[in-house]
């Protein structure tokens, strides 16, 4: 018999402020202390757009617009489905975060986040710079290519 594999969705977001990235500071025990893009799990009943949304304010504090989204990672060895969407603050401040999630919030340079790869500081390692380098070089589409039947 066939096995059939049953993917997770994750969303996220590249927010990006005066040619910065916001990262987030981890918190969970397989990740703690180390930085990554604010990303989380979509919910039973939400729509994409809606968990990016809740999962960047719960973990970084701030409210956002949604602007774009960049291709889908369809990353079938960790059997995941990540939707990068992008955006701008809109409101909100670091003391609103869920502060059992993240240690710390904060924007970083291209540069700088490729120098904390090499150092050891990012969930993930390299795989942070796949989503910033699709945003870098505009691969960023339309949110109307998303359709929400209900």
């Amino acid at each position: 018999m066939e096995e059939r594999a049953s993917f997770k969705i994750t969303v996220g977001g590249i927010i990006e402020q005066d040619g910065k990235i916001l990262l987030v500071q981890e918190l969970k025990p397989d990740s703690h202390m180390k930085w990554w893009l604010p990303i989380g799990h979509l919910e039973y009943g939400e729509t994409l757009q809606s968990a990016v949304i809740r999962e960047i304010k719960e973990e970084t504090g701030f409210d956002i617009e949604l602007t774009g989204v960049l291709p889908v990672l369809n990353n079938v060895e960790h059997k995941r489905l990540r939707f990068m969407f992008t955006g701008k603050i809109t409101g909100g401040s670091v003391d609103e975060r869920n502060q059992d999630e993240t240690n710390a919030v904060k924007f970083f340079s291209v540069k700088e986040i490729e120098q904390m790869v090499e150092q050891g500081e990012i969930r993930f390692g390299n795989f942070i710079l796949l989503p910033i380098r699709e945003f870098q070089s505009r691969r960023i589409f339309p949110l109307e290519i998303i359709n929400d039947l209900h």
